[in-house]
């Protein structure tokens, strides 16, 4: 026969009482080993800041964006500032030229088509040439072409690494998560950009892209105007 037992509540709050440090103090070592291992498992994100102004003073430069826009009412096909940044071509263009869909920083220029991820191990040679080990052999500055990638290595790694490279659709998935375009409170003219990166230095670098790279579609656009 099984002895069966009813746990008041009392009886509860009672053994609370008695053992309330150890309880404390069990509560507490769970808490940060649990706090320790999300700290350990969770990719840190640095956060990468812009500011972008949309119009200038009637009495400014005529390349503005103000200007822009009115001149092309009758082309709904193009869209606002944020609009724009926020395209898939605009930001593949940007992740492409930045190496963004490499784990490693040091590629630019980078093209990758694959639906699947690829791994590549590069080993230096010596200060300006390396190997893409089973691949071939690049220098940095210089543009190596692989069988389904392709890109230029700025900077040459002290030692071998291994280099992810993930597919375009993943990245952009990503990207569209962690990068964020709002209007200023303060100046709706202005728009601020916010992305969050593992690397301070991509994460800059990929803002920047995006920022030069919309003043380059402003000028075609012009030029398109103009003709």
């Amino acid at each position: 026969m099984i002895d069966q037992r009813i746990l008041y509540f009392s009886e509860v709050i009672q053994f609370l009482r008695k053992n309330i440090r150890s309880c404390l103090l069990a509560f507490a070592v769970a808490f940060s080993l649990t706090l320790g291992l999300v700290f350990l498992l969770t990719e840190p994100n640095y956060r990468a800041t812009a500011t972008f102004k949309q119009a200038h003073s009637p009495g400014e430069e005529g390349g503005s964006l103000q200007a822009f826009l009115k001149s092309i009412r009758n082309a709904p096909e193009e869209a606002a500032a944020s609009g724009v940044m926020q395209s898939k071509t605009f930001l593949v263009k940007a992740a492409k030229q930045v190496g963004l869909q490499a784990s490693v920083t040091g590629f630019s220029d980078l093209e990758f088509h694959s639906e699947k991820p690829a791994v590549f191990t590069i080993v230096p040679i010596d200060e300006t040439s390396y190997e893409v080990v089973g691949h071939g052999e690049g220098r940095v500055g210089a543009r190596i072409e692989l069988e389904g990638a392709a890109w230029t290595l700025t900077e040459m790694p002290g030692r071998s690494v291994r280099v992810e490279l993930i597919p375009m659709r993943i990245l952009l998935g990503k990207i569209q998560k962690q990068l964020k375009i709002h209007s200023s409170r303060i100046d709706s003219r202005l728009l601020n950009l916010t992305f969050k990166h593992k690397d301070r230095a991509l994460a800059i670098a990929f803002l920047d892209a995006m920022m030069a790279g919309y003043k380059d579609h402003l000028e075609e656009q012009h030029e398109k105007i103009a003709l």
